[in-house]
């Protein structure tokens, strides 16, 4: 399988309740704000940040996806969302563990 993190900008966003229906419709998506560690303890990522384990699809297929997820909770007029996608390789983090019951 195949990892990706992603990174999504609401230009314009207005409104804290687009990033809760963006973060809602990542993680439908199979998109989650968490990196496992080697320690096997869970860390929350920066927001709007997420990774994804995908084997058939490649990064150009997950940037469009998910542009078309960041478009579908922006308000008419709003700037196009900016989304970046990488394939991880190895990883490297400095981030908060988060409790059991967020993940």
């Amino acid at each position: 399988m195949r990892t990706f993190q992603i990174r999504v900008e609401l230009h314009g966003a207005r409104r804290s309740d687009q990033y809760t229906a963006l973060h809602q419709k990542m993680y439908q998506y199979g998109a989650l704000m968490i990196i496992q560690g080697k320690d096997d303890v869970y860390y929350g990522l920066p927001p709007a940040e997420y990774r994804i384990s995908s084997s058939p699809k490649v990064s150009w297929d997950i940037c469009s996806d998910v542009a078309t997820i960041a478009s579908s909770v922006t308000d008419p007029g709003d700037a196009s969302p900016s989304v970046v996608v990488s394939e991880v390789v190895e990883t490297s983090f400095k981030l908060s563990p988060v409790p059991l019951w967020k993940v």
